[in-house]
């Protein structure tokens, strides 16, 4: 998801900084998208936090419920985020 809200940002010619570039891009999608997609986005940021704890921290597991919902809101996002760069990129696609 993270590197979807990046694929989105770089599409409209913008780069978000170095330092704090993952909340920036969450940030970023929220305005974009918008309140139509709130809840998605929101599911974002909570999985942002989590995988942060997962890399860094200690003790934190997903259950196999947890995951397989985490993956099918990442698909969600990926199908989002395809449409709106397919329709500011108005290119012939490969596949």
């Amino acid at each position: 998801m993270l590197l979807a809200g990046r694929a989105l940002m770089f599409s409209l010619g913008l780069k978000p900084r170095t330092i704090g570039s993952h909340a920036i891009t969450i940030n970023f999608c929220e305005l974009y998208l918008g309140t139509n997609l709130k809840i998605l986005v929101e599911k974002f940021k909570k999985m942002r936090r989590k995988r942060n704890y997962l890399i860094y921290g200690a003790g934190l597991t997903l259950s196999p419920t947890e995951t397989r919902n985490a993956i099918k809101s990442a698909k969600q996002f990926l199908k989002v985020i395809e449409e709106k760069i397919d329709k500011i990129r108005k290119q012939k696609k490969l596949i």
